[in-house]
């Protein structure tokens, strides 16, 4: 059987799929958390992941992935909302409760 040899992007791949499965119950814990509707959440989280995959060369490997990942979730979370008030100004939180909450 033949060897397999990762390239740095291979191994970079498999790094962020090894730390996303790692920490993706915490990280859809997270979206439920700040989001109301759950098909929203999902598809935050869904976005989110492809955030996370296409900045993963931003991620310093041996930081805090959850703390990372969250940031970039966060900010979705925020663009969500924005979204929404354009729609409804019906919101009873403030963005400093809800950044408050992130934390």
């Amino acid at each position: 059987m033949e060897d397999l040899k990762f390239n740095s992007d291979d191994q970079r791949n498999e790094l962020f799929i090894r730390l996303l499965a790692e920490h993706e119950r915490k990280l859809a814990r997270y979206v439920m958390a700040l989001v109301p509707r759950i098909a929203d959440a999902e598809d935050i989280l869904q976005e989110s992941k492809l955030v996370m995959w296409r900045e993963f060369s931003k991620f310093e490997e041996g930081s805090n992935f959850n703390a990372w990942a969250r940031k970039v979730i966060f900010y979705r979370i925020l663009t969500y909302r924005k979204a929404k008030k354009k729609e409804s100004d019906r919101y009873v939180f403030s963005d400093a409760f809800y950044e408050v909450l992130g934390e």
